[in-house]
């Protein structure tokens, strides 16, 4: 397991994501769709369907290629999903008929706007959750919860990458280090060139969060090192923020402990923007500890991922039994982090 920042608290109990319906995710956008354009912006409500079956019924319910549908990203299946999706306008003859798009019962289109632009990443600003805990409010449950979130709201959340990146057992992280090392892979693993780039990429991530872990043990999760790569103007949305060198350590300090700044950890590939100095050293001496070498495949590319985020608008109240928790996040941070931290289980929250 990795190491958790709120180790010391005492942990929820309770269950935690134990139906479909007590997770819902919603994606908000930078801005809503303008009514008039090419593309036709649909919201979908879905659960215990992917995001590429969503795509796949809006397009047989025009009938056109699912290609040509396009969303931000895949979204989390064991949940209620309220997710855009865009189509191009002049390829659909009957725009009626997306409203009665559907999947054995599991999505429903709630709402079709004309928009100036296909959906990209951009265009979702965070994730809006609301998540039941349940049975989570017995011995004293929301007084522990609000100790927990007090600490990550104030030192933040460690930002790992979630474990289902890491595949079934975490064996597409395994296959991935096969890679990365220049070894063949064993014939039984399937080994095209799409499932070759997720074992990279899995394992990139995986040696990401030991990074974040190895910061976490060193006692510098919440301290700048000299020569970090900081990502800059946090209250920015994420696609609008900088990287800065820290080369005044003590300015980018309280940049850092105000949440302006947070220090990025390395997800190791070409041209990835190099630290200096003490952060430099502690990133060689954590490649030599895992013994990776300088060999990365040039499949892979490098870039870089803060090491901690703070939680925005968080509330937590009880209900009889069961603990409501709501928050936002950024696109790109997982869940999961923050509930394993909550929960403190044996096993990854998935």
């Amino acid at each position: 397991m990795l190491p958790r920042i709120c180790q010391d608290c005492e942990p929820l109990s309770g269950q935690v994501r134990k139906e479909p319906q007590d997770t819902k995710i919603e994606e908000v956008l930078r801005q809503q769709p303008c009514g008039g354009g090419p593309h036709l912006w649909v919201l979908v409500k879905h659960g215990q369907i992917t995001t590429r079956q969503v795509a796949s019924a809006l397009a047989r319910s025009v009938a056109i290629d699912p290609n040509l549908v396009a969303f931000a990203a895949v979204r989390d299946r064991f949940a209620e999903v309220w997710q855009w999706f865009s189509l191009p306008a002049a390829d659909i003859d009957h725009p009626a008929a997306l409203k009665n798009a559907g999947y054995k019962r599991l999505l429903k289109v709630q709402r079709v706007e004309a928009h100036k632009h296909a959906i990209t990443t951009e265009d979702v600003l965070r994730l809006k959750y609301n998540i039941r805990l349940r049975k989570s409010a017995l011995e004293s449950g929301l007084l522990r919860s609000k100790k927990i979130l007090d600490r990550l709201r104030r030192d933040g959340c460690p930002n790992y990458l979630g474990y289902v990146r890491m595949g079934p057992k975490g064996q597409h992280a395994k296959w991935g280090k096969v890679l990365w090392q220049g070894k063949h892979l064993p014939k039984r693993v399937e080994a095209n060139k799409a499932e070759q780039r997720r074992y990279l990429s899995s394992y990139q991530a995986m040696l990401c969060n030991r990074y974040i872990a190895k910061r976490i043990e060193a006692e510098s999760f919440t301290t700048c090192m000299p020569g970090d790569v900081m990502q800059c103007q946090l209250s920015k949305p994420w696609y609008q923020r900088e990287f800065q060198i820290a080369a005044d350590q003590e300015q980018m300090q309280k940049r850092m402990d105000s949440w302006e700044s947070v220090p990025c950890a390395p997800l190791f590939g070409e041209a990835l923007q190099e630290s200096a100095d003490e952060a430099l050293q502690f990133e060689r001496a954590f490649i030599d500890e895992l013994n990776i070498g300088d060999n990365i495949p040039k499949r892979v590319s490098g870039s870089r991922r803060a090491i901690r985020f703070q939680p925005n608008k968080v509330h937590c109240d009880d209900q009889r039994e069961d603990l409501l928790l709501s928050c936002e996040l950024d696109p790109d941070v997982y869940l999961s982090s923050m509930l394993e931290e909550l929960f403190q289980p044996d096993r990854h929250i998935i």
